[in-house]
């Protein structure tokens, strides 16, 4: 745990990191699903941010993002994907 949370702050302090594009690796409303799946995608090392674009007044419209580095993107999809099954 300590060791994903040193790399996720090495990440958003890196300038270049900082500049790249995140990419999003997961869309849906469902706010269970989305944390069952940062929570994987953590332990398995891999920096997460999310982008919670959903209604403040009503809950049930709008998305949550989960974003991921370029280079953690392959690794971020088959790891949703397996918490999707």
């Amino acid at each position: 745990m300590l060791r994903s949370l040193k790399k996720i702050w090495r990440a958003l302090n890196n300038e270049s990191i900082r500049s790249s594009k995140w990419k999003t690796v997961l869309s849906t409303s469902d706010i269970y699903f989305s944390s069952i799946s940062k929570n994987a995608l953590e332990q398995a090392g891999i920096p997460v941010m999310i982008i919670d674009q959903r209604d403040s007044s009503y809950i049930n419209f709008g998305q949550i993002h989960l974003q991921v580095l370029p280079e953690d993107f392959l690794n971020a999809q088959k790891i949703v994907n397996s918490s999707d099954e």
